[in-house]
């Protein structure tokens, strides 16, 4: 139709009305894919540089067209091209092709979602025209200095005073232009909260409560914290190892009572703050705090599968090998209890929270554990619950600790046996790793000697080597249980990896 319309007007002495006038091009320009939208661009140059007529003369809008194409089909130089070009164009003096925010927005975006170093620095490079002679321009808001913050912070390493020096030049933007939509707001302030938790410097920490201070004091609106800001900053206390982590935390969450809340998320770090410091009464009680808020009538606080595991882990980490496993044991039933109850998916029983439970029985004093484990296993499956690689790796590694008599060990290796097999028979999804087997070395000891227990753990050990997952830490349990050097290169368990790899690659 577009080139219908350019000959109907080029064979009827170029009547205007029917000039393909911009609003033509623009819609051709959006209908096409980036290559095609460009060339009707420059054709739209060509018949405004030859008409000098209004109608036909090029805009922001074809601009944002153009680059928006290229943006999607993920090619940000060219998008980057048009900008410089329609910026040139401006300061050349046309004053149709002034870069409007959109436009800013969508050559930032294309450098962001790069997601390179070099595309963080281009994209700063625009935030840097921008800030030089179009931050008075009518729409211009914080998006384009918090796209550039966000993806400094998510880069490998975060870039903490990068992110700190754009949070800044934000604020000085917002002043210097008597412009409030270029203030930092609660996303500004989150992400460098999460920059800052990266930095691990010494005094990140106290920063971060700063900051939330800081924005639970603004009179903005769009300024004061969220769940989410929230939940970071308690994360950032969980990860700082501060010896009053847990009273700040819980001083922060009871500050949480007016329109935003406490999350489970935000319980879950003040639990996981008692984990690290071997308080699993304190991380069970915040459970009945969670209840409470659900009570009240804050449901995004009820607890699930995460945060039960968490405290599942509090008391597998207790180092109290006496209560860890019933007190553990009886958390997994509160869940499972929640779960047929409520029928809250949230309460599923879930791999991680099986790991800890089996952890815990490997640390605990008790006798009997292939039996203690056959319970738990026989009360998921009811509830339809599916194993893991790693929950199965360390219920072999709970059995291999099983210091009963001899009938206890040989069911502990049994099941341990059984276990090992369905790893190996290729029906689960996923195989037997160098954890199972080194797991597996340590269950051989549980037979006993006069019965066949070196044997067997050869047997384990070339299983091993056949299906090449042998390495180091493998060989170096073999070579301390069984003890025999003639099968380790002279004694060398790292040679002997890497020959028993060479071989199986061949």
């Amino acid at each position: 139709l577009f080139e219908e319309i350019k000959a109907l007007y080029a064979s009827n002495n170029r009547p205007v009305h029917l000039l393909p006038n911009g609003v033509i091009h623009g819609s051709v320009m959006l209908a096409s894919p980036p290559e095609k939208a460009q060339m009707v661009l420059q054709q739209l140059h060509q018949l405004y540089d030859k008409l000098q007529l209004p109608d036909v003369k090029p805009t922001v809008r074809h601009y944002a067209i153009v680059m928006n194409a290229w943006a999607k089909a993920g090619n940000p130089a060219q998008v980057e091209e048009l900008f410089l070009e329609m910026v040139q164009l401006y300061e050349n003096g046309l004053e149709s092709v002034r870069p409007n925010h959109y436009c800013f927005v969508v050559a930032i975006d294309a450098w962001v979602k790069h997601r390179t170093p070099e595309g963080n620095r281009r994209a700063e490079q625009i935030l840097d025209v921008l800030e030089k002679d179009y931050a008075t321009g009518e729409g211009f808001n914080n998006y384009g200095y918090n796209t550039v913050m966000d993806a400094y912070a998510r880069s490998k390493g975060g870039a903490t005073e990068k992110v700190q020096e754009l949070f800044d030049r934000m604020k000085r933007l917002a002043v210097k232009h008597n412009n409030p939509q270029l203030q930092p707001d609660k996303f500004s302030y989150t992400v460098l909260i999460q920059s800052f938790k990266q930095s691990r410097s010494q005094d990140y920490v106290e920063k971060v409560d700063a900051l939330l201070k800081e924005m639970e004091c603004s009179p903005h609106k769009n300024v004061r914290p969220d769940a989410v800001t929230y939940s970071a900053v308690l994360d950032a206390w969980y990860k700082s190892g501060h010896p009053n982590a847990a009273q700040r935390a819980v001083d922060i969450l009871g500050r949480m009572t007016g329109e935003v809340r406490p999350s489970a998320s935000c319980f879950n770090s003040l639990i996981n703050i008692y984990v690290v410091n071997g308080m699993p009464e304190e991380a069970e009680a915040t459970l009945d705090w969670m209840s409470r808020e659900v009570e009240s009538g804050n449901f995004d606080a009820k607890p699930g599968s995460v945060e039960y595991s968490s405290c599942i882990n509090a008391w597998t980490k207790s180092g109290r090998p006496d209560e860890c496993w019933p007190r553990a044991r009886q958390l997994l039933d509160d869940l499972i209890r929640k779960f047929l109850d409520e029928n809250d998916a949230r309460c599923k029983p879930q791999p991680f929270c099986v790991t800890p439970l089996f952890m815990s029985l490997a640390r605990a004093n008790v006798d009997n554990k292939a039996q203690k484990a056959l319970d738990v296993i026989r009360q998921l499956e009811a509830v339809g619950f599916v194993h893991n690689l790693v929950s199965y790796n360390a219920l072999l590694n709970a059995l291999s600790t099983e210091r009963g008599d001899k009938q206890m060990k040989g069911e502990a290796f049994k099941l341990a046996l059984s276990t090992f097999k369905l790893l190996r028979s290729g029906s689960l999804g996923f195989d037997a790793d160098s954890i199972t087997y080194n797991s597996m070395l340590h269950c051989g000891m549980l037979v006993p000697l006069d019965e066949g227990r070196i044997k067997v753990m050869k047997r384990i050990l070339q299983i091993c080597r056949d299906e090449g997952k042998a390495n180091s830490i493998v060989l170096s349990t073999a070579k301390r249980l069984i003890g025999s050097p003639e099968l380790f290169a002279g004694g060398d368990v790292d040679l002997a990896a890497a020959e028993w790899k060479s071989k199986r690659r061949k």
